[in-house]
């Protein structure tokens, strides 16, 4: 149950990124400026990338649990060989190193192509959260 909600609590979170990404940033009138100023259609693909991170993060968290219960088995086929041949915790530091690089790249994409960002770091979070979703119907959290 608590997985459900945190998938509906996702998908609203990348709703309301692409309704921020959507807005007119303010007009800016005599502001001291001592820090870059972010506008809204940044701040949402910053939201966005951080529900990516969240959703990789709930699938590394089932993948771990249930291969503590020997209930289930690594999916993706470049982290399948490490699981199966070292150890669960090395497949998911893997996991997660590429999780962190995809990030990376969609970062250094929006300094040159903001709004491409911004949907590859919702198309990212879909895909993301689908792959939890289908964890989650063959029982991983059962």
């Amino acid at each position: 149950m608590k997985s459900r909600t945190l998938l509906i609590a996702l998908a609203l979170v990348s709703l309301a990124a692409a309704r921020v990404a959507a807005q007119d940033p303010p007009p800016l009138e005599r502001v001291i400026i001592l820090a870059p100023v972010e506008t809204p259609a940044q701040r949402a693909t910053h939201v966005a990338l951080g529900a990516y991170i969240t959703a990789a993060f709930l699938d590394a968290s089932e993948t771990s649990f249930c291969y503590g219960r020997r209930s289930c088995y690594e999916a993706n086929p470049l982290l399948r060989p490490i699981a199966e041949d070292s150890h669960i915790v090395t497949a998911m530091a893997v996991k997660g190193a590429m999780h962190a690089g995809i990030a990376a790249g969609v970062l250094h994409l929006h300094r040159t192509r903001p709004r491409a960002a911004f949907w590859i770091a919702i198309g990212l979070t879909a895909a993301q959260v689908a792959v939890d979703a289908i964890n989650i119907q063959r029982g991983a959290l059962r």
